[in-house]
């Protein structure tokens, strides 16, 4: 057994007893999707056992040497922090205050997992957890405050919450360059954040891959007069920034999630009938595309004041996804004529800007969502838009549907490029 993954599993003293089985383990890749652990007196656990059961637990988590560990996943999910404070005089709390130490010692987590080469958090609903302190965040915290503990990490994926037990600013986190070819950072990015875009490509010049998952939460909604369509050029010109800085950048991936279903949590009390009717609010879906189309006019109105030609081989990627509860659910996401005209063009002229920059570079577009919504207008784009596109680029056009999943997926490059180059796909 090389992998193992626990998803939405909430019973730790199972997993231990799971452990206990099977005490030969030596895994490459661990990983937690949807998981929410309590601390052992939660589930009524014999105190004098806890100590042993949560020292199982942590050398499974941070393994001690000699072991293969190689990717740590910790994927919206939750570890409370073990209570030790209600038997002050026990022997058992005394250890169990010792294990907790370990946990949060650079030296001892270093010394058992320096040969991590990746490292995955993503956001957790606290809700559900009633607690917003997170082991399995200040672990990951713990790491990233001291990548040079850790020579062999070469890919970053961290997507935070602003409400939970937070990780540090990601501009004081001094993401030092790892003298690794294939290091890779995945984060998510507000809006307007350009200045963690800005730290990114001045402490990672040898950055080969970047992934930035768009936050487009805003207080007044998403309306073409608000004031935040001012400050619309911020993060592109911090794109454009990161592309001068970063020579050897093979792949840049920009997603945007139109859907925010967060707040409905799944283990609240809401009906099937409920969750089958539930409609999203016009200014989410349909008004959060209308920001990612003013988004993308921005990137290509930013690429088109620069002048200086790029040979290199990137491979820009957009990647709009469109998810709710149910597959029945009604979105507002109607895609208009208007829009989708907005759309194509828009897409049109962020192509023909890209590829004067980058002439060897290549271009995806990828519209993902769970609906069975009928995007007609969607369908459409091929005729009206990308298929002419045929005359100045080579294009390719996709489509995939299922019951609950639509897929459409769109590619260009300019025509004469070698088919021998390797894209980062």
């Amino acid at each position: 057994l090389e992998r193992i993954t626990f998803t939405n599993i909430r019973d730790l003293p199972f997993v231990v007893s799971l452990l206990k089985c099977q005490q030969t383990l030596d895994l490459s890749c661990i990983q937690f999707f949807n998981c929410c652990f309590l601390s052992l007196n939660a589930y009524d656990v014999e105190h004098a056992l806890q100590a042993e059961m949560y020292s199982r637990w942590l050398s499974f988590l941070v393994p001690a040497k000699p072991n293969r560990l190689r990717v740590l996943k910790l994927e919206k999910s939750y570890l409370a922090p073990m209570d030790c404070y209600q038997y002050e005089t026990d022997e058992y709390d005394s250890q169990l205050q010792r294990l907790n130490g370990q946990l949060h010692d650079i030296q001892h987590v270093a010394g058992c997992i320096d040969q991590l080469e990746g490292i995955v958090l993503s956001e957790v609903e606290i809700v559900r957890c009633g607690s917003y302190n997170c082991e399995f965040a200040k672990l990951c915290r713990l790491i990233l405050n001291n990548l040079s503990f850790f020579p062999k990490l070469k890919s970053i994926h961290v997507h935070q919450q602003d409400r939970y037990d937070r990780l540090p600013e990601r501009k004081d986190m001094q993401l030092q360059f790892l003298s690794n070819s294939n290091f890779e950072l995945c984060t998510n990015l507000k809006w307007n954040d350009g200045q963690t875009v800005r730290t990114i490509a001045d402490s990672n010049p040898e950055l080969k891959r970047l992934c930035l998952v768009l936050d487009m939460q805003h207080q007044g909604g998403f309306r073409a007069d608000c004031d935040f369509m001012q400050d619309m050029h911020i993060v592109p010109d911090a794109l454009c920034y990161l592309l001068s800085q970063t020579k050897n950048l093979k792949l840049l991936q920009i997603v945007c999630t139109l859907s925010n279903h967060n707040k409905y949590d799944e283990s609240s009390q809401i009906s099937e009938d409920a969750r089958n009717d539930f409609e999203i609010p016009d200014d989410d879906c349909c008004g959060k595309f209308t920001f990612f189309i003013a988004f993308c006019k921005a990137i290509g109105k930013a690429l088109s004041k620069r002048f200086r030609i790029h040979q290199t081989p990137l491979l820009f990627k957009l990647h709009v996804r469109s998810s709710h509860w149910h597959n029945n659910a009604k979105c507002s996401l109607k895609f208009n004529e208007y829009q989708s005209q907005q759309f194509g063009e828009t897409m049109v002229q962020l192509m023909s800007h890209y590829f004067m920059i980058y002439p060897v570079g290549k271009f995806q577009l990828k519209y993902t969502r769970n609906t069975k919504v009928n995007n007609y207008q969607f369908d459409r784009l091929h005729e009206t838009h990308f298929k002419r596109m045929n005359a100045i680029f080579d294009c390719c056009w996709n489509k995939f549907q299922d019951d609950d999943f639509r897929q459409y997926a769109f590619s260009a490059k300019c025509k004469n490029v070698s088919n021998e180059i390797d894209y980062d796909n």
